[in-house]
């Protein structure tokens, strides 16, 4: 791929800039990129330079520098390199099926793809943490026959995505060096008058999120969903109260748990409470697998249905976070997935709704003994 080098370093720079956010910039000739890793306390930096020419071979931590400063503006210097890699081609290969029998693949047993920012370690750990949750139940008796195989389906749709987008990439680097070059430079013109390159790239960046919104295991029957928190999407934050104390959305849902949101809406009655009561005893064989939380927009509308302050099923949301992130106004029901997914959003105490949703998930005799589907 002569005339085009993509170069990556993990080093130290000389720079007071933000650690929290993604540095980019780009101009006619390439793009530089420069993110902070609090794990080796170093900097990630990448850059594309498609004026590159192969006399400058192996000088390689020299030229990052170089493109660092010429696009940055800074007088930025690099030092003590954990590692210099360069590369001028991109590699994709998935696995299929991701599990059969008593085997399953993960990481990059399952796939392997160019990519920027540690994403290979991001879909490692997403990995680990859908297949994790589901081989729990299924060891404990307490998964329905077909949840072990959702894994397979959830994890290679959003690998071949991405590897998609990587193949895309490829081809458009693979182009002869004058096509490609001028079809750079038109693209970042046209950026410039537009919007520029590094909100682009962050728009295409966000479409990486992982959606399961595709899988059986995510459903919704709500007209109060917002876009960013629909089945399929990883819960947000939002601050609220737990047990009398201040805590936030994300502490709650800690553990290797599923958690069912019961929502009681804005003007909770005692009929509303009622029906919670009853959702909550419909699941009560999941036992520990399940962990219910009754959410009402003030103590006093808990206290009224019956709810002590320090009540630990008890969330408060005074701050209307919760109701501002959800959309939620009506009462509703939102299961959340052990690995912190919205499974379900179920407008209405419904409880045969709730069960019917929860047979794909768990075992049938655990679901008011009514038995598998």
């Amino acid at each position: 791929m002569s005339g085009i080098q993509g170069l990556f370093c993990e080093c130290d720079l000389d720079w007071k800039r933000s650690r929290d956010i993604w540095w980019t910039w780009q101009n006619k000739r390439g793009l530089v990129g420069v993110i902070y890793n609090d794990f080796t306390e170093k900097w990630h930096v990448l850059a594309i330079d498609f004026e590159q020419d192969d006399s400058a071979a192996g000088a390689e931590f020299a030229r990052i520098g170089e493109l660092l400063r010429l696009m940055s503006g800074d007088d930025v210097h690099l030092s003590d390199p954990a590692w210099v890699h360069s590369s001028g081609s991109f590699s994709q290969r998935i696995a299929e099926p991701f599990i059969m029998g008593r085997a399953a693949l993960a990481g990059d047993a399952a796939h392997v793809f160019s990519s920027l920012a540690g994403q290979g370690l991001h879909f490692a750990i997403e990995d680990a943490l859908n297949l994790g949750w589901k081989l729990g139940l299924e060891i404990s008796g307490a998964a329905s026959p077909s949840l072990l195989q959702t894994y397979d389906g959830e994890r290679r749709h959003h690998a071949n995505h991405s590897i998609g987008l990587a193949r895309t990439i490829q081809h458009f680097l693979m182009l002869p060096p004058a096509i490609r070059n001028r079809l750079w430079r038109l693209m970042y013109v046209v950026g410039k008058h537009s919007r520029s390159l590094g909100t682009i790239a962050t728009k295409q960046s966000e479409k990486l999120v992982t959606d399961y919104g595709e899988s059986p295991l995510s459903r919704g029957a709500s007209a109060q969903m917002t876009p960013r928190t629909r089945p399929g999407l990883h819960v947000r934050d939002a601050a609220c109260r737990a047990g009398g104390r201040p805590t936030r959305l994300l502490e709650i849902i800690r553990g290797p748990h599923a958690h069912l949101m019961l929502f009681a809406g804005l003007r909770p009655d005692a009929e509303v409470a009622d029906q919670a009561r009853a959702v909550e005893r419909s699941v009560a064989l999941l036992g520990t697998h399940v962990r219910v939380h009754y959410v009402f927009p003030s103590q006093a509308h808990a206290s009224d249905a019956g709810f002590s302050e320090d009540d630990p099923r008890l969330v408060v949301d005074g701050l209307e976070k919760l109701r501002a992130l959800f959309g939620i106004a009506q009462p509703e029901i939102v299961y959340i997935r052990p690995d912190g997914y919205i499974g379900l959003r179920l407008q209405g105490m419904r409880t045969e709704a709730l069960l019917d949703y929860l047979r794909v998930i768990y075992a049938g005799d655990l679901l008011n003994g009514k038995g598998p589907i």
